[in-house]
C-alpha cells in the first residue's frame, strides 16, 4: 500500500495564536496555500514570515 500524508498549514499571529489553517493531502504545495491563508485573515497584516525549508 502506497503511504500518503497530510500537511497542516498555519498562520499565528504576534502572540502565536493560530489564526488561519489549512489542511491539504501531500500533492499540494506549500505556496499554494498562502492565498486561501489570507482569506481567512480579517485583520491588517503588518508583516509576514515564511519558512521555505521544504519548498
Amino acid at each position: 500500500m502506497r503511504k500518503v500524508w497530510r500537511k497542516l498549514s498555519l498562520a499565528t499571529d504576534e502572540h502565536g495564536e493560530i489564526i488561519a489553517a489549512t489542511l491539504t493531502n501531500h500533492t499540494n504545495s506549500d505556496c499554494n496555500q498562502v492565498d486561501p491563508l489570507l482569506r481567512q485573515i480579517d485583520a491588517p497584516i503588518a508583516e509576514a514570515i515564511a519558512d521555505s525549508a521544504y519548498d
